[in-house]
C-alpha cells in the first residue's frame, strides 16, 4: 500500500492517525522466543496499551483518548493478521 494521502486538512487528526500508524507499524507478529503473537503476549498487550493512550489533542486543551482496549486490540491483531497474508504471498512467489 502507498503512502497515506488525507483529503482533510485537521493538523490534530493527521497527528492522530501518524501516531496509530507509528504503533501499528512497529507490530510484531512474534515475540523474542520465536512463538506466534496472540492477545496473551506482552509485545501485544504494550500496542494495544500504547493505542489506547494515543490522544487527539486540539489546541484548545482538551485531548481525548479515542480507542479503547477492545479497538485497539482489534487493530493490534489486524496488523498482525495483514503482515502475515503479504508474507504469506511474498513466500508463494518465492517457491
Amino acid at each position: 500500500m502507498g503512502e497515506l494521502k488525507l483529503k482533510s486538512s485537521s493538523k490534530a487528526f493527521a497527528k492522530f492517525v501518524k501516531d496509530v500508524d507509528e504503533i501499528l507499524s512497529k507490530v510484531h507478529t512474534h515475540d523474542k522466543e520465536g512463538n506466534k503473537c496472540d492477545c496473551t503476549s506482552e509485545s501485544f498487550v504494550d500496542s494495544r496499551d500504547r493505542l489506547v493512550n494515543v490522544e487527539l489533542d486540539f489546541k484548545d486543551g482538551h485531548p481525548s483518548k479515542l480507542l479503547n482496549g477492545w479497538v485497539a486490540a482489534d487493530f493490534v491483531q489486524d496488523e498482525i493478521d495483514s503482515i502475515e497474508d503479504k508474507n504469506e504471498k511474498r513466500d508463494q512467489w518465492n517457491i
